[in-house]
């Protein structure tokens, strides 16, 4: 099922969180506490763990079907092959914009580059996350600028509850005195805290974006190691797999070896 506890979705927070990563970082003064969204999709390597987001979003919403081995002990199915599933109806959502190059973005870990993130800052923008829109640009590798947009964060709020439902997801999981573990809302919000926190902890430019990001604006935070929902192991070890994946990726590591496996087995 769908797992949006915040309302966003894993590639809206995970873009969300490295623009304002980007803006604690910058030196530049109009960047500083604001979200920058600079090329991430096919200007960063960043941009392979963006493309599985996107696909982990699609999979938790039945949009496509991964296929994946597994060994007999671990938590990631591998994947080597997806496709838009039978019957899959258009979701009237931007991840729509997607669902026709689902095969090249699985093949590549990449987002179109006619379309790439355009669609999920719009999505931020038009339901009031993101405000007060000003253009700005940065140096370009070699020489040259490149345009980057700036924006300001009109919902803190929303780090707030995703600091309660990433302490909520770790009381779930530790707390023994938490009368119904298995409570459909908080499950959901525990592996949407999980997902996110594993694709910072995978990203190549910003790794613990998350956490970095949670203790500048809603100190004190901590990080700490979370687990899938019981009734959620088998889709997160799907997840898992795509994200390993565009790390692999991102890190130019092997690939081929997913493909091969059960074309010999």
């Amino acid at each position: 099922r769908k797992v949006v506890p915040l309302g966003v979705t894993l590639c809206e927070a995970y873009l969300l969180l490295r623009g304002l990563l980007r803006g604690l970082e910058s030196r530049t003064p109009d960047w500083q506490g604001s979200v920058v969204g600079e090329p991430v999709a096919r200007g960063s390597r960043d941009g392979h763990l963006l493309a599985a987001a996107v696909l982990v979003d699609l999979y938790m919403r039945d949009m496509i079907e991964v296929f994946h081995w597994t060994l007999s002990e671990g938590n990631v199915a591998v994947a080597y092959r997806v496709h838009k599933r039978k019957g899959a109806v258009e979701l009237h959502h931007f991840l729509d914009d997607y669902m026709h190059h689902v095969e090249e973005i699985f093949r590549d870990m990449l987002l179109p580059g006619e379309i790439a993130e355009a669609p999920i800052w719009a999505s931020l923008e038009e339901r009031g996350i993101l405000d007060h829109h000003r253009p700005s640009w940065q140096r370009a590798f070699g020489c040259g600028y490149t345009h980057v947009d700036v924006w300001d964060l009109a919902r803190p709020d929303l780090l707030l509850d995703l600091k309660d439902g990433y302490l909520n997801s770790a009381r779930i999981l530790y707390d023994k005195s938490v009368e119904n573990p298995l409570e459909e809302s908080a499950n959901d919000m525990l592996m949407f805290c999980h997902l996110l926190q594993n694709c910072f902890d995978m990203s190549v430019e910003a790794i613990d974006g998350m956490a970095r990001v949670m203790q500048h604006f809603c100190p004190p935070f901590q990080k700490g190691e979370l687990f899938p929902p019981l009734t959620m192991v088998h889709s997160s070890a799907v997840c898992h797999g795509l994200i390993d994946r565009g790390f692999r990726m991102a890190s130019n590591s092997d690939t081929q070896l997913a493909q091969e496996v059960p074309e010999f087995n």
